[in-house]
């Protein structure tokens, strides 16, 4: 839905490398996402994101510290216009990104990601800008149970795709 208008979706982690190459096939976004591996948390730091000792798989972080969960949504002057920073142990609790996306997607101004020849040169002033999207626009978002996350762990686990 994101594309469709232009967007973007970047997964950043605090794993190593190797578990970052994993992560489209085991979160089932091929295609659909970036990741980039943040390694020393230099940019979990910089967005506030909570950094706390990893209790699975503690080796595939930097000094077995791991940034906790965190979604930005930005606009095209760099604002965050939505977040969630992950509070507490564990990623579950967190907004599902497919139930995100729509959301996101109706108060996206379809100019706020694209960058065409028309429109370089159009006056700014009359272009919609993307703002912030009001906090009750997620009320009853779907997110993750510790139930759902521990099943797709065990359903990667048996693929050779869960970090270890």
């Amino acid at each position: 839905i994101l594309q469709k208008v232009g967007g973007t979706v970047v997964n950043c982690s605090s794993q190593n490398q190797k578990c970052v190459d994993k992560m489209s096939v085991r979160t089932k976004t091929q295609g659909k996402m970036k990741f980039i591996c943040d390694y020393e948390k230099k940019l979990a730091k910089k967005l506030g994101l909570n950094i706390m000792k990893a209790d699975y798989a503690p080796e595939t972080y930097l000094d077995r510290q791991m940034a906790q969960p965190g979604i930005f949504v930005f606009n095209n002057d760099n604002e965050i216009v939505y977040s969630y920073i992950k509070e507490g142990k564990g990623p579950w609790g967190r907004p599902m990104p497919q139930s995100l996306f729509p959301i996101i997607a109706q108060y996206a101004p379809e100019y706020s990601f694209k960058e065409s020849k028309e429109n370089k040169n159009e006056d700014d002033s009359n272009k919609e800008k993307f703002e912030k999207i009001p906090e009750k626009a997620f009320d009853g978002i779907k997110t993750q149970t510790k139930e759902e996350y521990k099943a797709q762990q065990a359903e990667m686990e048996s693929k050779g795709l869960w970090p270890n």
